[in-house]
């Protein structure tokens, strides 16, 4: 691994253009470097209610968590891991695990009952790696998708 020692920190409102090229590396889809985007962005960062955390190895996110958490009305808070990634040249570092576990952590002390990541093309996590974090899998989820108007 290269740029030194890896440090999870809070997510940035500089960090857009970052992990926008680290979506981009990775093949996957990321948000267009417009005002919008970079506002949306700005919002999600400074939400106290989600967090966005960045792996930074020598000043250079090399991958990144972003959880949600939502009340539920029996079972007690649900935190969501929304996307895990970790670039390609970090991936066999151990920082997707240190990832998971930092987030486990945080929605520990949020008081979560569950934390849950749905496998898909933004969070390009192995099975085995969720498992070895104490992910089991549960349930198939149920998806509609609703025109943003965008």
């Amino acid at each position: 691994m290269s740029g030194g020692a890896v440090k999870i920190r809070r997510g940035r409102r500089e960090d857009f253009h970052a992990i926008r090229e680290l979506l981009l590396a990775e093949g996957l889809q990321a948000p267009p470097p417009d005002r919008a985007a970079i506002r949306r962005f700005r919002n999600m960062v400074a939400d106290l209610g989600t967090d966005l955390y960045v792996a930074d190895s020598g000043g250079q996110p090399v991958g990144m968590i972003y959880c949600t958490y939502a009340r539920q009305l029996s079972l007690g808070q649900l935190a969501r891991i929304e996307h895990l990634l970790v670039s390609d040249s970090h991936r066999d570092s151990g920082i997707e695990a240190s990832l998971l576990a930092f987030i486990a952590e945080r929605a520990r002390k949020r008081s979560c009952a569950r934390l849950c990541c749905v496998p898909t093309p933004t969070t390009p996590v192995s099975d085995e790696t969720l498992r070895q974090a104490g992910l089991v899998p549960k349930t198939t989820e149920y998806c509609l998708a609703l025109d943003a108007g965008d």
